[in-house]
Order: C-alpha cells, then structure tokens, then sequence
C-alpha cells in the first residue's frame, strides 16, 4: 500500500529531480521500516 503511493509519487514528480531525490530516500526508509515489521 505504502510502495504504491511512493512509486506513484516517484513517477509524478519526474520533472523535478530534487523532490524525486528526496522521495527516494523517504521511499527507502518506508521499505526498511516495512522490511522490520514483517519480519
């Protein structure tokens, strides 16, 4: 659910490589934290 909203995050902010570097990095630390309550 959360990797949906970042991927569809990622995508509409193609133009603006700043905010998509910033996603990136929120979209890592939600996967890891995602990661850690899985397991």
């Amino acid at each position: 659910m959360f990797t949906e909203c970042f991927i569809w995050l990622v995508l509409k902010s193609n133009s603006k490589p700043i905010q998509k570097n910033k996603l990136y990095k929120i979209f890592h630390l939600v996967n890891g934290i995602n990661v850690t309550f899985m397991h």
